[in-house]
């Protein structure tokens, strides 16, 4: 029943900053098998959540689960596992959405101004899902257990006087999700320094220095080589920078360049 932790760590090539995470999700699932007992994985990244659903897949261990993001593409989610012979409709999907109103005097905030401001009040990663940012809202999903305090507490972002309250899950199934600011961008390849360099500005160079000294992310995994192929969809991870997401890879130009459309999350 017990899973090899170094095994796992290695085949899914776990950065070192992961590897708690990895590891504590482990003993959720090897509890929950167990004890018999509903444990929550509190909100995961995509990666911690491809790990988690193939450890639960890979054996029998008389367990289900049940995905809860929000929404259908929501990045960040909650895996609550539970012994199989508990009915589905009987598990308790222990999210909340909070919103967090926007004008003239409240603008230009970013994704990280947001997370960092939850961080200041103590409030742990795993606890915040997606984090999306409109003209007129931002949207937070967390789980049930803060959104008292938080509708209590969370006042301010950055030295910018908010009001939250709680949201509406119908905006995130609307079709417009707030995903990042979206540019066009050409390149010349589509390998990792390339998009890289042409999403943030910088020079190819810098691309290799940043992948190099292992600042950045493909997928959510450690990537150490700037030749690595970048398809629709993928998202990379640029520590001090931001995050770039594939969102189109729309053909070649007239110059024979490759033209992306990609959104940016600062």
């Amino acid at each position: 029943m017990y899973f090899k932790r170094e095994e796992v760590l290695k085949f899914y090539k776990v950065a070192e900053n992961d590897r708690y995470d990895v590891i504590k999700l482990i003993d959720k699932i090897e509890k929950a098998s167990r004890d018999y007992t509903v444990e929550s994985t509190g909100f995961v990244n995509p990666l911690l959540k491809k790990i988690c659903v193939e450890l639960l897949k890979s054996r029998d261990l008389n367990l289900d689960y049940l995905i809860c993001g929000g929404y259908d593409e929501a990045e960040y989610c909650e895996i609550i596992i539970y012994p199989d012979y508990i009915p589905k409709e009987s598990i308790d999907k222990s999210i909340s959405i909070l919103a967090i109103k926007l004008n003239k005097f409240i603008a230009n905030i970013s994704h990280r101004d947001v997370l960092g401001s939850l961080m200041g009040l103590g409030i742990k990663r795993d606890q915040i899902g997606d984090i999306k940012i409109y003209e007129d809202e931002i949207l937070v999903i967390c789980t049930r257990d803060i959104e008292e305090f938080l509708l209590m507490n969370f006042n301010k972002i950055g030295n910018k006087k908010i009001k939250c309250e709680k949201g509406i899950w119908d905006r995130l199934s609307d079709g417009n999700n707030g995903d990042g600011k979206s540019k066009n961008i050409t390149v010349s390849s589509l390998r990792l320094d390339s998009i890289i360099s042409n999403g943030f500005n910088t020079s190819r160079k810098i691309a290799a220095e940043l992948i190099k000294k292992e600042r950045v992310k493909h997928n959510f995994i450690v990537s150490s080589s700037p030749n690595v192929v970048i398809d629709e969809n993928d998202i990379i991870s640029v520590r001090g920078y931001g995050r770039i997401k594939v969102v189109k890879i729309n053909g070649k130009t007239r110059k024979d360049r490759i033209s992306i459309t990609i959104s940016i999350f600062s």
